[in-house]
């Protein structure tokens, strides 16, 4: 079996996100430089012409100088390998968070995790928080020309035709790629810079000659080099290196005086031919490298002092451009490195394939994958190419880096992958970790093919290793039929296999009693299983097998357990993965849910709005129920139930595009809740008459996701009855729903269903059994933490309360037996009033109770919504304070100033923080105290 490499994936080069640091001195522009006086005007400038015109020198000098006076500059430089799409965004996203730390927090990740799905997200995910973002941010895209990926040109555009105006992209290219120039010049948002403009003009050449290569020329020698290089900068540098070290300096210039058609090839070769045998030879073995460090150009050339090389190419300023501060990392000019690539290939074309070959074991020896593999195609090399993406493909599955993975395997030939067991193992851990089934299966195809011609044990565990992966698919299409037998073999004998495929396997085992409700069995066998999830070289089976134990504990109703295993799990991808990694989202989806329950409504809005990005990959359905249903009840406890709806929508659109029918209905069951609460029961029972006949057969299942969809469609129907006025029929369901929840040991259901069942005999006229299902219920319920599960159900049930302590008080009721009643009625009756946690004020108040106005129109009641945290950072706005001046106030971070801005748009029903203000200034809501 393919073992996890020991290296972790090192995913972005960090010298690729500054400009050259250029220490030579540079000629002043003032003409140029006086057409960007106002470049922040446009959303493009874009800088074009032919190689050596001083396209990214002049992006650096003008990137400098907008750094200077205090604007936000990120730079990228662009490289051949960044024709994939996620490869190109998660670049962006780590230039533009390199400077500003607080935007584009887990897009990266995102992207990670979701290989072909996550791009429009990210995109508009960045565009809102432009939308927030308080100064001018300056994005440079240095060589934009390799790029040749049309997603990218489409990425591009959509980004450049939505984001607000303070964002700016400034492209260097030697072409005019595929952008949208005719609209963005019809709108005024195109600064353009060609050739001509690049070119130098005569006293500029003078400048260079003269006074920056300190030169001796008189006039006519200096007309004639410009005449001859007619300003190209490129052969004006050359020119000067080829004046200082030539020989024969009379004859140069009477050369250059008669031919312009090569003058660059032609002073190249003179400048090469002037310098050291040992020094040509470093310089043309290393021309193949994009990059240039010591170390790796020792690996290269067999050398041992190829630092001091590096130095003496810089400071002679023979084309070597540095990549850092440190003067670590360095670049040659992409047309002096043209040049040496077609003499090394006509003087020494036998050697180059070994080159690559050293290029491709250092980088993979210091984890640098992606450009190990580039010079082993670059080789020719295949093997070695499949080799090297197969010996860290598990490392970069277990670690989260399905995007890179997949990217990897897009650049190898097909025909080479078929045989390679381990790798297609890894490639369909990947495409099912991405809810990509059908790809996932084909990989497994392979895998099973080759273990056949494989020694018996062998086969048993590659054989043993894809029913694991069979079996994932399978949780995560919400299937666990069968899916026992496929783990039994790689549990029975643990040590066989990788720590990682157990702690996955015991992990579906997990699942499977979870939703056969073998409750009981999930925490010893994840106290089984911790050995190897933490042996695992990355978190997901960890933080996987702690969320499980917390489904369960939340389900027999044991919150305060439940939380622990949910926040361990969060505090382990916090620490291992990062605050806004997917792992920390599926664990704060679930800490999200229980916090509601408890009431604790600002710290679980906070952990189910970062969730909500799971929309492309949330893992098993718990994690979606747990996001959709619970983001849509904070909604309505706001009173916003027009956004409320357009979450349960996403959530039915995802659960339609992934074929979830638990989520569906869960979702279905949601949406007429919220047409019940607000009295319309027509819109209420249009979705229930459309749930296909045969969901509610007469022989009701016992487990597994086909009983959870006729529980959630039984709830809802229970539902309908009580408010279209049939409580009798709600009452023969929900006794039925609750002893069902009682023989399966979900204790948090038996009370949910109990507290509905009260409210159905009371509208019966059973007051007396209903008060006390309903004391049980409550009494029980509060004790163990469970608060929204009583406010939710609504007036009636807070109205039921107030008439039973009412009744206590006046002893017309005995609650002898339940002296804990009280204190928890109290506590209901006592939230349930409370502007910020209580009933929604729209749901409280029942402004709609015909029904006769569409969910889309209601609005929320301001002044009960807005929060006092929210009015404090409203006045601020007023002020016009910045973010990070709204948050040096209010003691709090930057990201919760913008999470609050979010949630004070939505309410306010506005898209800017103008708008916020005048909206909240019409609405007098500066004026409360």
């Amino acid at each position: 079996m393919q073992g996890a490499a020991p290296i972790r994936q090192k995913p972005f080069v960090t010298t690729k996100l500054r400009p050259p640091s250029n220490k030579a001195k540079l000629v002043d522009r003032p003409r140029l430089m006086e057409s960007l006086k106002h470049p922040l005007a446009h959303k493009l400038i874009l800088i074009h012409g032919p190689a050596g015109f001083g396209k990214t020198t002049l992006a650096g000098q003008w990137h400098d100088r907008l750094a200077a006076e205090s604007i936000m500059v990120a730079w990228l430089a662009v490289d051949s390998t960044d024709n994939d799409l996620e490869r190109f965004l998660g670049y962006i996203i780590e230039a533009i968070r390199y400077v500003e730390p607080n935007i584009g927090s887990g897009l990266a990740e995102v992207l990670e995790a979701n290989p072909g799905n996550a791009a429009e997200y990210v995109l508009g995910a960045l565009i809102n928080e432009f939308e927030l973002y308080d100064g001018e941010f300056v994005l440079f895209l240095d060589d934009f020309h390799l790029i040749h990926e049309p997603k990218i040109h489409e990425s591009l555009e959509f980004l450049l035709l939505r984001i607000p105006s303070n964002f700016h992209v400034v492209v260097t290219s030697r072409s005019l790629s595929s952008m949208p120039l005719a609209r963005l010049r019809v709108q005024n948002e195109l600064l353009e810079i060609n050739a001509t403009d690049l070119r130098f003009d005569y006293e500029e050449s003078s400048a260079f000659l003269s006074d920056a290569k300190a030169l001796e020329l008189n006039a006519d020698d200096l007309m004639t080099l410009w005449r001859s290089t007619e300003g190209w900068v490129a052969a004006l540098q050359l020119a000067s290196i080829s004046l200082r070290r030539s020989g024969d300096r009379e004859r140069l210039l009477q050369w250059a005086s008669g031919a312009t058609s090569d003058i660059g090839e032609y002073l190249a070769e003179n400048v090469l031919t002037s310098l050291p045998k040992d020094l040509i030879e470093f310089m043309l073995k290393t021309s193949i490298l994009g990059r240039l460090s010591g170390g790796l150009c020792n690996a290269v050339t067999a050398r041992e002092d190829s630092a001091n090389f590096l130095n003496v190419l810089e400071n002679q300023e023979l084309f070597l451009l540095p990549l850092d501060e440190e003067r670590q990392w360095f670049r040659y000019h992409h047309l002096f490195a043209k040049f040496l690539q077609r003499r090394l290939e006509r003087d020494h074309a036998k050697i180059i394939p070994s080159l690559h070959l050293a290029a491709s074991e250092w980088f993979s020896s210091h984890g640098q994958t992606a450009e190990a593999l580039t010079h082993a195609l670059a080789a020719g090399d295949v093997e070695r190419a499949v080799d090297l993406v197969e010996k860290d493909s598990m490392s970069l599955v277990q670690n989260s880096y399905m995007g890179s993975i997949l990217n990897l395997v897009s650049r190898l030939p097909e025909s080479a992958l078929c045989n390679r067991p381990g790798l297609q193992t890894a490639i369909s851990w990947a495409y099912c970790l991405t809810h990509h089934p059908q790809e996932a299966r084909e990989a497994l195809a392979n895998v099973e093919r080759v273990a056949l011609k494989e020694p018996p044990h062998i086969q048993r565990l590659l054989i043993g290793e894809a029913n694991v992966i069979r079996a994932c698919i399978s949780v995560y299409g919400d299937q666990i039929a069968d899916v026992d037998a496929l783990v039994r073999p790689c549990l029975d004998d643990p040590s066989d296999y990788p720590p990682w495929v157990v702690g996955v396997a015991a992990n579906i085992l997990t699942y499977v009693h979870i939703h056969t409700y073998q409750l009981q069995k999930v925490a010893p066998m994840q106290t089984w299983a911790r050995k190897y999830q933490d042996r695992a070289q990355g978190l997901f089976s960890s933080v996987y097998g702690r969320c499980f134990t917390g489904i369960a504990a939340y389900w027999t109703g044991d919150l305060t357990v439940a939380e622990k295993h949910f926040q361990d799990a969060l505090n382990l991808a916090h620490h291992s993965a990062g605050i806004q990694s997917p792992a920390a989202r599926l664990a704060g989806s679930l800490l999200g849910q229980l916090k509601y329950e408890k009431n604790e409504l600002e710290e679980a809005e906070q952990l189910l709005q970062e969730s909500r990005v799971l929309g492309f990959e949330g893992g098993v359905v718990d994690f979606y129920l747990a996001t959709f249903i619970t983001t849509s009840r904070l909604m309505i406890q706001k009173g916003n139930f027009a956004e409320a709806n357009a979450i349960l929508h996403e959530g039915q659109t995802t659960a339609k595009q992934l074929g979830l029918d638990r989520l569906a209905m869960a979702v279905v069951s949601e949406q007429v809740r919220l047409y019940v609460l607000i009295g319309d029961t027509r819109a209420a029972a249009r979705m229930l008459a459309d749930i296909p006949n045969d969901i509610a057969s007469s022989i009701l299942p016992t487990q597994g996701k086909e009983a959870q969809i006729v529980d959630f469609l039984e709830v809802a129907k229970a539902r309908l009855f009580c408010e279209e006025g049939c409580p009798e029929q709600a009452i023969a369901i929900l006794r039925r729903q609750s002893q069902r929840a009682r023989d399966s040991g979900r204790k948090h259901q038996e009370i949910a269903n109990n507290a509905l069942l009260a409210i159905a005999l009371n509208l019966a006229g059973e007051s007396g059994e209903a008060e006390e299902i309903l004391a049980h219920a409550v009494t029980e319920g509060v004790r163990r933490g469970i608060i929204r599960t009583f406010l939710d159900k609504g007036p009636r049930l807070i109205a039921m309360l107030e008439v039973m302590r009412e009744k206590a008080r006046r002893h017309q009721i005995s609650l002898g037996t339940l002296p804990e009643f009280s204190e928890s009625a109290n506590l209901l009756i006592t939230t349930s009033r409370h502007p910020d946690h209580g009933l929604s004020p729209l749901v409280a108040t029942r402004l709609n109770p015909s029904g006769s106005e569409d969910i889309a129109n209601h609005r929320p009641a301001f002044d009960d919504s807005l929060k006092g945290r929210e009015i404090d950072i409203l006045r601020l706005l007023d002020q016009g304070r910045a973010n990070k001046e709204i948050a040096r106030v209010l003691n709090i971070s930057v990201d919760t100033v913008k999470w609050y801005l979010k949630s004070i748009f939505g309410k306010l029903c506005v898209t800017s923080r103008g708008q916020a203000i005048a909206e909240a200034r019409r609405l007098r809501l500066l004026d409360m105290s």
